[in-house]
C-alpha cells in the first residue's frame, strides 16, 4: 500500500474528465433503455462535476465520474483500466431541486482542499463547480476530511444513490 500525492492525485482526475470529455464529444453514445438519447439538460449556466478516485483501489471501488447540468446527469465509471459510460439521464424535478440544493449547502466555493497526505487507499473527491458571472471552483478533498462537513456528506451520499438508481450498481464512495 502506498500514499499518493494530493497533486498527482488532481492532475490524474482532470486528466480522466478530459478524456471522458473528448470521448463524449466524438460521439459516444449512452446506453440504452433509462438514458435519453441526447440529453444536454436544460441549464442555466451552472455545473457540477465530482469523481471519486479509489486510491490504491484495494477494494476494487474504481472511480466514479459525475456531472450535471441542470436536469441532464451523466455517470460513467473507470475501473480496472476501462471506462463505461452509463450515459445522461434526466433527472426528475425533485431530483433536481434535491441535487442542486445539496450542492449549494455544501459551499463547495469555500470548502478548503486537503493538505495532508493521503491515507493508504483512502478515496479522494473531486468537486468541480460552475456558475454565471463566479469563477470556477475545483477542490479535492481525502474522504477522511470531507467526512468533517456534514453538508459534503449528505451531497457525496445523495450522489451514490442517484448512481445506485440509474445505473443499477452498487456503490461506494
Amino acid at each position: 500500500m502506498r500514499v499518493r500525492s494530493l497533486p498527482l492525485l488532481l492532475s490524474a482526475a482532470l486528466a480522466a474528465l478530459a478524456a471522458l470529455a473528448a470521448l463524449a464529444a466524438a460521439g459516444c453514445t449512452p446506453m440504452r433503455g433509462a438514458a435519453a438519447d441526447d440529453r444536454r439538460g436544460d441549464t442555466n449556466g451552472r455545473a457540477f462535476e465530482f469523481s471519486s478516485s479509489a486510491g490504491d483501489d484495494a477494494e476494487g471501488k474504481g472511480e466514479w465520474i459525475l456531472r450535471c447540468r441542470g436536469d441532464a446527469f451523466w455517470i460513467a465509471r473507470a475501473k480496472d483500466g476501462r471506462t463505461r459510460d452509463y450515459g445522461t439521464f434526466q433527472l426528475t424535478a425533485a431530483e433536481e431541486a434535491k441535487l442542486w440544493h445539496l450542492v449549494d449547502e455544501a459551499t463547495l466555493d469555500r470548502l478548503k482542499p486537503s493538505r495532508r497526505p493521503g491515507r493508504p487507499n483512502e478515496v479522494a473527491y473531486l468537486f468541480t463547480l460552475i456558475r454565471p458571472a463566479r469563477p470556477m471552483r475545483i477542490v479535492e478533498i481525502w474522504q477522511g476530511d470531507a467526512e468533517e462537513h456534514a453538508d459534503v456528506v449528505r451531497l457525496v451520499s445523495h450522489l451514490a444513490g442517484l448512481i445506485h438508481k440509474y445505473t443499477k450498481k452498487p456503490v461506494r464512495l
